[in-house]
């Protein structure tokens, strides 16, 4: 995907505004108002749509008086940037520390000199209350022995796991911490938000340009709270099992882990696995609205597989078809007619290992997953599908426009 910049948002007559509060909105069939206040002024914007990505606090759930379904966790974090010495902070590398009960991690930061620190406060502290960072310096030396020499930032929060009910409310979307939060087991936290931001940004752009029914819309919700669910649910396991007093997880923390990590730079197997975990690269949505279609392993709704060469094309982050194998006079000329790039890949081993299906059409959504496939390149049902869903690609939009 096309990586932008603030100077390309810029470049694109798109600014930021810095330090604004969102007061309040409201929002009918026909477009949304929202209240903003900023150098201590208010005003009014008008738009077509709202997205609410404010946080877990979110003003815009609050509003629309969405549940926020979860829990909180009864310990409480610390996160400090630190100077000091010790081979978790010399090591320059990120490290998890285990200390009887408690654990902490390590990671450098872009200062050459400064080491994020993250763990929890022990029981015995939180009783007292508020803790500061004299409080936990003790602990945290003699537990992780290192020497902390000096302080940029302490801070401390809950950690919660929580899930809202819908994520779509009219021409209101909520995405991001807005709509989900979890324990940060796994550090999954902003690639599930970017995730977010790019389904429903593809979507709200075709609908703006009148590429796509408004009706595509209404997959954006069942898409991504359907995996946020699934990762919450995960993610509040592993942190249970990892957080737990009881024997199976200090057996877990203090000998399972610490003799697993190192396999990490070993075993190739093993760092696929955390790989497409962590990255998120085997997300689907085979049971969306949008997806139609599977063959053998393949199914629309899943990522476009990988063979090595066929990443590129997906930065035009349009509607385009895939072809590996052989493409057929018909298909050449739908693709043309309707001005839809079409690409056509060699069949070969790459292709196979992948997981694609020979000569099959495969439709591929802005974000790179499958929309539709079909096993005979059926233009009949492709087309069916395209007026299902108002599909219209930007080529067709500017020679239209022509």
């Amino acid at each position: 995907m096309k990586h932008f910049s603030l100077a390309k948002l810029k470049a694109q007559g798109i600014e930021i505004d810095w330090g604004t509060e969102l007061v309040s909105f409201t929002h009918n069939d026909t477009g949304t108002t929202a209240v903003v206040k900023k150098d201590g002024r208010t005003e009014e914007i008008q738009s077509s749509y709202l997205v609410g990505c404010d946080g877990a606090s979110s003003i815009v759930r609050t509003e629309l008086d969405i549940d926020f379904t979860g829990g909180t966790y009864p310990q409480i974090f610390c996160v400090i940037d630190i100077e000091g010495e010790g081979e978790a902070i010399s090591s320059k590398s990120m490290n998890m520390c285990f200390s009887g009960d408690e654990f902490a991690i390590f990671m450098p930061v872009r200062s050459s000199k400064t080491t994020r620190l993250i763990s929890i406060i022990p029981r015995e502290l939180q009783k007292q209350g508020k803790t500061s960072f004299e409080d936990i310096k003790p602990f945290l030396e003699s537990a992780f022995k290192v020497r902390i020499d000096k302080v940029n930032w302490y801070s401390t929060y809950s950690v919660h796991h929580r899930v809202a009910e819908h994520f779509q409310q009219g021409r209101v979307f909520l995405a991001g911490d807005a709509a989900h939060i979890h324990s940060p087991a796994g550090g999954q936290g902003m690639n599930t938000g970017i995730g977010d931001a790019v389904n429903l940004g593809w979507k709200l752009a075709s609908v703006i340009q009148q590429r796509a029914h408004p009706s595509i819309l209404e997959t954006y919700s069942p898409e991504r709270r359907t995996f946020a669910k699934v990762l919450v649910a995960s993610t509040d396991r592993a942190f249970t099992r990892i957080v737990a007093k009881d024997k199976p997880s200090k057996l877990l923390r203090k000998n399972i882990i610490p003799a697993g990590i190192p396999l990490l730079n070993y075993s190739r197997f093993i760092r696929r696995i955390v790989f497409n975990i962590l990255s998120q690269i085997r997300v689907n949505y085979k049971k969306s609205d949008l997806s139609y279609g599977h063959k053998n392993r393949l199914h629309a709704g899943q990522r476009l597989p990988y063979t090595g060469y066929n990443y590129d094309a997906l930065n035009e982050m349009d509607w385009q078809i895939h072809i590996y194998g052989q493409a057929s006079d018909s298909m050449k000329e739908f693709a043309s007619r309707h001005h839809i790039s079409l690409f056509k890949w060699p069949w070969d081993k790459r292709a196979s290992k992948a997981g694609l299906v020979e000569d099959a059409l495969c439709f591929i959504r802005p974000d790179g997953h499958i929309g539709f496939l079909s096993e005979y390149q059926d233009t009949y049902e492709l087309n069916a599908y395209m007026r299902e869903h108002g599909i219209v690609t930007e080529a067709a939009k500017s020679h239209a426009a022509n």
